[in-house]
């Protein structure tokens, strides 16, 4: 027998999905830079320094992937029909994030349930970085970064938890 870490399968689908991702940004960045200097919604587009902590925000939104990942893979394990829910909730969790909408649009006593989601602060950060909008707060950036680190955590204890089992479950 030979000793296959179980980890490495999760990571593996995290790593294969970063050259589409950098296929796709970079399909962005032309039309960002398109709109940026040809056309007159430049007036809009406010570039700050902040464009340079784009890499660590991708490793940050790793880190929470990869921590939701793990733990919906070690319940998915146990409870068979857990996996018809995953689209449903990651479609519930798409609408909560403000992807298509600002967080400006929300009224201010009700921002903070926005920001309980751990997107929020990386799309409001991104959104910052690239438009310069003025609903940024880096206190949403904070809690993004440690729930990502708490979340991560969580995944990998339960994963390590539940491998244990998974050859006895599948």
């Amino acid at each position: 027998k030979v000793y296959f870490p179980r980890l490495i399968i999760p990571l593996a689908i995290v790593f294969s999905n970063l050259p589409s991702f950098l296929i796709q940004f970079v399909t962005f960045l032309g039309f960002y830079f398109y709109f940026l200097f040809f056309t007159s919604a430049s007036v809009l587009i406010h570039p700050s320094i902040f464009i340079l902590f784009i890499p660590i925000l991708l490793f940050i939104t790793a880190l929470l992937s990869l921590g939701f990942g793990l733990g919906i893979a070690s319940l998915t394990v146990k409870y068979r029909d857990f996996h018809h829910a995953i689209g449903l909730l990651i479609q519930l969790w798409l609408y909560a994030t403000p992807v298509i909408y600002p967080i400006s649009v929300i009224p201010q006593k009700w921002r903070f349930v926005a920001a309980i989601n751990p997107m929020t602060g990386i799309v409001e950060f991104l959104r910052f970085a690239l438009f310069g909008t003025e609903s940024f707060h880096f206190k949403y950036l904070w809690f993004s970064i440690v729930c990502a680190f708490v979340v991560f955590g969580a995944g990998i204890l339960l994963f390590n938890k539940a491998e244990r089992t998974f050859v006895d479950t599948i």
